[in-house]
């Protein structure tokens, strides 16, 4: 009875995310589109709740993930979002040798290329006037990616790839620290990631499947060098996880640590960019802001000085962490929270950071947040129209 039950949730929970392709874009039907990733949001968790009991650990962890695998091939035919353009532009630009720190797509030496094969994607691209933001791992990925295939949707499908990697290492670490195999199903049946990362295929989740293998590497302590090195690059594909880096360094591994550092020789191919490398990012960090939550306080009481009060408080929560919670996955968790509530600019796919440890750690908070992320979509409303 229980396990009819659950297959007649996942059943519903598929035609709900089947139906929300069907929708799509998000823009396109937006009240239509809400109602659907809320119900997505409830069924994933009563799919926890009631998840049969009697299955053994590795047969409900391969149920969820064929279950998580068969959803992301549902998202397939959903077209890519916004960034994706600027993934493949970014790409395709360094394979005609150019330093996407130093020309932003609007330069005139890209108009020959930008005329050419790529004036489709070149079109697309968001906020033209600025060079690359991103990090040099993301760089290098877009750059291997476009000499493969300079297609949104190729790129979108590894993206896929990544997630599917995500699945597979939370899988080994519930199985480290003994979790109901149940819990995975709140990222693997997640609408958050399935709309943002195997529907629009944002490049958040190469941070997130470098951070998650770092974190079992280190966490398992087999191979902590090698962990670091991941997390090295997780930090190089999108600087939110150098917030993890303080809360795994310990006696023990403290001499392997310094392999975090290794990624840095990426850095190499972009360095006659100079301090143009983190031109735009900084641009970006400090003019800009979209759906911020503490900071518009801050900003609210101390205008211009609002980001050194931001990084000073949020500098204080990380202390206070490090300080007073001792379970190293749980301060991790805990420090990217604080950065996700201190950033300027909070995008829906950025809470992709946190989704992984709701399955160590599940949150009423976050899982709310996550399904809260219905009231940006009025935005896209606005834009597609």
């Amino acid at each position: 009875m229980q396990l009819l039950r659950f297959m007649l949730l996942c059943f519903i929970w598929l035609v709900t995310m089947g139906a929300m392709v069907i929708m799509a874009p998000l823009g396109k039907h937006a009240l239509i589109f809400s109602v659907l990733f809320c119900l997505g949001n409830v069924l994933m968790v009563l799919m926890v709740w009631l998840f049969p009991s009697g299955l053994t650990s590795k047969i409900a962890l391969a149920s969820i993930l064929a279950l998580g695998i068969s959803a992301r091939l549902i998202f397939l035919p959903y077209p890519v979002g916004n960034d994706v353009f600027r993934y493949v532009w970014e790409g395709c630009i360094q394979n005609f040798g150019f330093n996407p720190f130093n020309y932003s797509p609007l330069s005139p030496a890209l108009a020959e290329i930008a005329r050419g094969d790529l004036y489709a994607i070149w079109q697309q691209i968001n906020h033209p006037e600025f060079s690359a933001a991103y990090p040099p791992v993301a760089l290098l990925f877009f750059r291997f990616f476009a000499w493969l295939n300079p297609d949104p949707f190729f790129f979108k499908t590894a993206m896929i790839g990544f997630d599917i990697g995500v699945m597979i290492v939370l899988m080994l670490m519930i199985q480290q620290r003994g979790i109901w195999p149940s819990r995975l199903l709140l990222y693997a049946a997640n609408p958050l990631i399935l709309l943002y990362i195997s529907g629009e295929g944002h490049l958040d989740i190469i941070q997130v499947f470098f951070l998650c293998l770092a974190l079992y590497l280190i966490l398992c302590r087999k191979s902590p060098a090698t962990g670091f090195l991941m997390l090295g690059l997780a930090i190089l594909s999108k600087y939110f996880a150098l917030a993890a880096l303080p809360f795994l360094v310990n006696a023990e591994n403290r001499t392997k640590s310094f392999a975090v550092l290794i990624p840095l020789i990426l850095y190499i191919p972009f360095m006659d960019a100079g301090v143009g490398i983190f031109q735009s990012l900084g641009e970006f960090g400090i003019h800009f802001h979209y759906n911020d939550s503490v900071t518009v306080l801050i900003r609210y009481l101390f205008s211009n000085h609002y980001v050194f009060i931001s990084i000073f408080l949020l500098v204080t929560c990380l202390v206070w962490v490090y300080l007073f919670v001792h379970d190293e996955l749980h301060s991790v968790y805990l420090a990217l929270g604080c950065l996700l509530v201190f950033l300027p600019t909070l995008h829906p796919w950025y809470l992709v950071l946190i989704a992984p440890f709701l399955v160590f750690f599940p949150s009423r908070a976050w899982l709310y947040l996550q399904a809260a992320i219905i009231f940006t979509f009025p935005i896209s409303a606005v834009e597609f129209n």
